[in-house]
């Protein structure tokens, strides 16, 4: 209970003061996707991940974010003749598992958090990819890129982020192939959500979401295709991401003591409904989308 007191008022005081950029909020939470459990990455059995993962079969943290990158690989078909760019890349473990299960010619990742790329290139040191994967500091808003580099661009839960999500569109067009195809997991609200009201803008603000890239579905198809995208397909997948991730936070939270491998979550319909009700109150994101869209050959 003492644990869930002491979360529960530094969870109020983030939300009033906020966090200045992605890249600062990033830094801040560190080594856990859960917020004030950092561990400044001392503790080296916790897993890399930090998103909320796909929980249709998955009952622990660490193969429900798995089975969401392999959600995001297949949606694009990524094969060996690829040569992708993954941008805001986290610590890298998507990078790894695709690398490691379908073996690319190369990846490339881009991310504006420092420590991310620190640490994900200290991760790389001690693989045998070599130069196959490659991290570097940079935003997805302004790629240091030439055109029709990559054959495939992934961004996986993080394109919310971006200031604006449209300008990284419009970047990711620049340096696709003719053919090449643009695989995205965000979150968004649902059509006629109401997402304005004062904590959902404060919870936003902390995770560095900008109004701007607050919309539907439906608009975000007619934004990619606005960029140049064809053949755009949009699968809402919201409650087997919400549903095991609600459930994995909220046991995590109830007890400090318990790391993600010390858990076991298995969802119920209930949770399906119940997850991405969560999300729509604290951030007006009831609906968490897997996306595909090509640049026209």
């Amino acid at each position: 209970m003492i644990d869930f007191i002491s979360f529960g008022l530094n969870y109020l005081k983030s939300r009033m003061f906020g966090s200045k950029s992605a890249a600062a909020y990033y830094q801040n939470i560190g080594d856990d996707v859960i917020p004030f459990r950092n561990n400044k990455f001392e503790n080296n059995s916790k897993p890399m991940w930090l998103n909320l993962g796909y929980w249709e079969k998955a009952t622990t943290y660490d193969k429900a974010c798995e089975d969401l990158a392999l959600q995001l690989s297949q949606c694009i078909n990524l094969n060996e003749s690829d040569h992708l760019l993954d941008v805001g890349f986290g610590l890298g473990e998507q990078d790894f598992l695709w690398m490691n299960k379908y073996n690319p010619l190369s990846i490339k990742g881009l991310n504006i958090t420092p420590l991310h790329v620190e640490v994900a290139n200290k991760r790389l040191s001690q693989t045998s990819y070599g130069d196959r994967i490659r991290f570097m500091e940079g935003s997805a808003t302004e790629m240091p890129f030439n055109e029709e580099e990559f054959t495939k661009l992934t961004a996986l839960e993080c394109a919310f982020h971006f200031n604006t999500r449209e300008k990284f569109f419009t970047e990711a067009f620049r340096v696709l192939k003719p053919g090449g195809v643009l695989g995205i997991a965000d979150m968004a609200p649902l059509k006629n959500e109401k997402f304005n009201n004062f904590w959902q803008k404060r919870s936003r603000r902390y995770m560095c979401f900008p109004d701007e890239n607050m919309y539907c579905a439906e608009t975000y198809k007619e934004k990619l295709e606005k960029a140049g995208f064809s053949n755009v397909t949009i699968k809402s997948i919201a409650g087997y991401v919400y549903g095991g991730a609600g459930k994995y936070i909220m046991k995590r939270v109830s007890n400090k003591s318990l790391g993600p491998k010390d858990l076991e979550v298995i969802i119920s319909e209930k949770d399906l409904k119940k997850g991405p009700k969560i999300w729509g109150f604290d951030f007006g994101t009831s609906d968490y989308l897997l996306i595909r869209a090509v640049k026209p050959s």
